[in-house]
């Protein structure tokens, strides 16, 4: 059983349902219908009921890559009063074999749910008496006129009849005399469905309908009961034009079966020579595929375009069982112009989540939609379908002007509206959907509104409003007058690869589009005692992550990336704050070493932290540079650690990283939140270099200093 899910614990479920029989892959039989009143019986192993079977290859298991030594199968067993039928599904390395088992009551007998096997013969009169007693008028009067009463009477068939009010006045009273010796297939083309026609259209067709091409349609060559066919079974009518019905089950909301989109009414009228089914309104004749309404209407033209485009026309020419969702010309040119004209002339990406949005995988007649429910399209997104109380159709906010189109691989819904899902707009229409307006506005005051449109497979770091709104107000004016330097800040800010906060750990540079920078991308966790995680790039938290547009990807954070002035001892070198350690680290010989590819984490001790080392003690570092360097290389550490990253941790479990020395550096945050290395304050965070990052700390960091009480933060 294939299942919709729906909003509202409704949706659809395909297929028939079935009494509680499931044999698992593993042969382990589960049934549910307990009996404890000695051995069970299976009423299909009794008198007068016939067995068929069929089995249909799937896919050649040479195609796949991998073949395995085992196989699998599934059976799912489905009941009821008349009929008990098997579908077992086996996949090996030859590929995958379904045989479905049917039981039920030979033609002529019935049973009672209690009965062993079908017990009751039926006395059964020819198909036009059995019409005739079922109160199906219409239908005798259309054999009658098309001259199909001998026919319909000798012959073996299973009939959709349509009830009475289905048949149109004008076709009933049709001036068409039949011809003589009238048998299945031999009638030329009258009568077709087309999905969209003007009046004139209209009445021209209505005088030229064929009474016998329709009944015909109605008619399959052999009696079958609702019960031997299967969910999608498409089958070749008695019609001349080999017009195709389509069968479809529905469980939920209701349970349904539909032939051709119709409604059946009621099912398995057995007579003599066969079955009548009853069906709400006349079938639809089906001879054409999804493409060829598409091709043959000019009120598609749009479409047919958008088919082209994104090489779907094939898809949607073949066997399948698809339903399309069509908007007409009217629908496109209601779009907003750029928007139209980036999807039909710019990135084909843009428009093949959009022509996909419009396609679901299976066929979804409109009689089952009761209400709100929802269905999956083949972007693997809900679709929400509702049926207004004054039985208005809508898809998602498009109205269906007309339904039930039947073609040979499905059905199509003609909407007013094109249904745009949020990645198939461009990364620039995501940011203005999801509110990100000052970004926007700096992209278009730099010149890279096209840009971001026109590129694929990019990544975008958007600031929030509130980040961009935080920047001290003389470094927006000089944003604001310097479009290249505006450019190239924001050149920062993409990548020119698609990348997913999966493909994001910690250390990893990414290249920008600012030639001169890239920007380091981090993941942290306090697992396994915490459920802390914060992935920053740059040092920037990401807020928003992995927003989907048509050509690439959009991550919010919550700051602006300015690219570094140089690297780690030239970030140093430009604040006077930090000019004892530049000399020290020039004494103690890691200068250099600092200046190469990192990245490094730089503990930084302002002037300060080493005034309150004391003249003495300072004056004898600088005297012994081995113990310099190695008091220096504490506070370094081989990676790239933002203040983000320092987690709120557990007292018995610490967080920690290792020092250039092999040292361990405990990591922490106090009850107000700061952030603490060892017993210094991080008092200045998340300077960034071309090679690491800078942390401002308020005292040296020494071997020997005792470390700080675990319960300080809780003090």
């Amino acid at each position: 059983m294939f299942s919709f899910g729906g909003p509202y614990g409704g949706g659809f479920a395909r297929g028939v349902g079935f009494a509680g029989h499931h044999r698992h892959p593993w042969n382990m039989d589960f049934d549910f219908d307990f009996n404890f009143g000695g051995q069970k019986r299976n009423w299909w192993d009794g008198p007068n009921v016939c067995r068929s079977e069929e089995k249909s290859n799937g896919s050649d298991g040479e195609s796949s890559s991998v073949a395995h030594h085992f196989k699998t199968s599934t059976q799912v067993c489905e009941s009821s009063d008349s009929a008990y039928k098997c579908t077992t599904t086996i996949q090996s390395a030859e590929g995958q074999v379904t045989k479905v088992e049917l039981y039920e009551c030979c033609h002529g007998f019935s049973r009672s749910s209690e009965d062993f096997g079908c017990p009751k013969k039926l006395q059964l009169e020819d198909l036009p008496t059995t019409a005739n007693s079922l109160g199906l008028n219409d239908l005798l009067k259309a054999v009658s006129q098309a001259g199909l009463e001998e026919e319909l009477a000798r012959g073996n068939f299973t009939v959709f009849a349509p009830q009475d009010g289905a048949f149109p006045p004008q076709l009933l009273n049709s001036y068409l005399v039949p011809g003589e010796g009238i048998s299945l297939r031999d009638r030329s083309w009258k009568f077709s469905q087309k999905p969209f026609r003007d009046e004139e259209e209209e009445e021209e067709e209505e005088e030229i309908q064929d009474l016998e091409t329709v009944v015909l349609g109605h008619l399959l060559p052999e009696p079958r009961r609702l019960s031997s066919f299967s969910d999608e079974d498409v089958l070749q009518t008695g019609s001349p034009l080999d017009s195709t019905v389509r069968v479809n089950f529905y469980s939920r909301p209701e349970r349904m079966t539909t032939v051709n989109c119709v409604k059946v009414t009621s099912s398995d009228h057995l007579a003599s020579n066969g079955v009548l089914h009853v069906v709400e309104e006349l079938l639809p004749t089906v001879t054409s595929s999804l493409v060829d309404f598409v091709r043959q209407d000019k009120q598609f033209s749009y479409l047919k375009t958008a088919l082209a485009r994104v090489n779907l026309v094939s898809s949607l020419q073949k066997d399948g069982q698809f339903t399309l969702l069509a908007p007409t010309n009217s629908a496109f040119q209601r779009l907003d112009k750029g928007l139209l004209d980036r999807l039909m002339s710019g990135n084909p990406v843009c428009l093949d989540k959009v022509v996909k949005n419009h396609i679901l995988p299976n066929v979804i007649c409109t009689p089952i939609i009761q209400g709100k429910a929802k269905t999956r399209n083949q972007l693997n997104a809900y679709v929400n379908l509702t049926r207004t109380e004054d039985k208005k159709l809508f898809v998602n906010d498009a109205q269906v002007v007309r339904s039930d189109v039947m073609a040979t691989n499905g059905v199509m819904h003609v909407i007013d509206a094109v249904l745009i899902p949020d990645d198939a707009l461009d990364l620039v229409s995501v940011a203005k959907k999801n509110g990100l307006t000052e970004f926007v506005q700096l992209a278009d005051a730099a010149g890279m509104t096209s840009v971001l449109q026109n590129m694929s497979d990019v990544t975008v770091f958007a600031p929030s409003n509130e980040a961009i709104q935080a920047l001290p107000p003389e470094v927006m004016k000089k944003l604001w007058s310097d479009p290249d330097l505006l450019q190239s800040v924001l050149n920062f800010h993409v990548v020119p690869e698609e990348i997913d906060c999966r493909h994001m750990f910690s250390n990893r540079r990414l290249e920008t589009l600012n030639p001169k920078g890239r920007v380091y991308v981090n993941k942290y966790s306090s697992f396994p005692f915490g459920r802390q995680r914060v992935s920053t790039v740059q040092c920037a938290p990401i807020t928003e992550r992995n927003v989907a547009s048509c050509n690439g990807l959009l991550h919010v954070v919550d700051r602006v990336l300015l690219p570094p002035s140089g690297n780690v001892v030239d970030v140093l070198a430009a604040d006077s704050n930090y000019s004892t350690l530049v000399r020290l680290l020039k004494k103690g010989g890691l200068a250099d070493s600092l200046q190469e590819e990192g990245p490094f984490t730089l503990f930084a001790p302002t002037n300060e932290a080493f005034k309150e080392l004391g003249k003495e003690t300072l004056k004898e570092l600088e005297g012994d540079s081995e113990r310099l360097a190695s008091i220096l290389k504490l506070h370094i550490n081989n990676g790239h650690l933002c203040c983000s990253g320092i987690l709120h941790g557990s007292w018995w479990h610490p967080q920690r990283v290792r020092t250039l020395g092999g040292h361990a550096l405990s990591l922490s945050r106090d009850y107000r939140g700061q952030a603490l290395v060892n017993d210094a304050v991080i008092g200045s965070c998340d300077n960034s270099a071309t090679n690491g990052v800078v942390h401002g700390i308020d005292s040296v960091l020494m071997p020997q200093r005792r470390q700080r009480n675990p319960w300080y933060m809780y003090l």
